[in-house]
């Protein structure tokens, strides 16, 4: 809302899996938005989010985002 991203809400919420398997614990994928430019460093990009409660962190990027885009994280 902060960007005046439009969010749409989904029709039936998608769970979550987290990296052992479980469901996350803040809950189902409930919103998405279409595809918003994010730069970073020299990598642009078109990404679309799926949207869930996660009171501690503002973006949670899915292992898709790393098999695509392969990052150095350092």
């Amino acid at each position: 809302l902060k960007h005046n991203i439009l969010l749409k809400d989904l029709l039936v919420p998608a769970p979550v899996t987290v990296i052992d398997g479980g469901p996350i614990s803040s809950g189902d994928i409930f919103k998405e938005c279409g595809e918003v430019r994010v730069v970073l460093g020299n990598l642009a990009c078109l990404i679309d989010f799926d949207i869930i409660h996660s009171p501690n962190h503002p973006v949670v990027l899915g292992l898709h985002r790393f098999e695509r885009y392969n990052p150095n994280i350092h």
